[in-house]
C-alpha cells in the first residue's frame, strides 16, 4: 500500500508539474486563448528597473535557499524514498513557477 501510494503522490505531483510548465509556456509565448490565458508577458505595466531588479533578486534567493535546504541531509532523510523526494521537489518547483 506504501508503493501504492509514493507512486500515486508521485504521479499527481508530475501532472501538477506538466499543467504549471505549459502554462508557463503559454504566458512566455503569449498563447492567443484569452480563456485559457487571461494574462501573458506582454500584459501588464512596466514597472521601474529597480523594483523589477530586486523582485528578481528576491526571487532567486527563495530559489537558492529552496535548494540549499533540500540538499541537506536532513531533508533527504525525511523522505527515505527518492521518488518521494523528486516529487516534492517537483511540487516546490512548480508553487514557485506559478506565482
Amino acid at each position: 500500500m506504501t508503493r501504492f501510494l509514493s507512486f500515486l503522490y508521485g504521479l499527481v505531483a508530475y501532472v501538477i508539474f506538466l499543467g504549471a510548465f505549459l502554462y508557463a509556456i503559454a504566458f512566455v509565448s503569449g498563447s492567443p486563448l484569452p480563456l485559457a490565458l487571461p494574462k501573458t508577458i506582454d500584459i501588464g505595466p512596466a514597472s521601474p528597473v529597480v523594483e523589477a531588479t530586486i523582485v528578481n533578486l528576491l526571487l532567486m534567493s527563495l530559489f537558492a535557499l529552496q535548494h540549499s535546504i533540500m540538499a541537506r541531509q536532513e531533508f533527504k532523510h525525511c523522505g527515505r524514498s527518492s521518488c518521494r523526494r523528486r516529487s516534492s521537489a517537483v511540487l516546490m518547483c512548480c508553487s514557485r513557477a506559478s506565482r
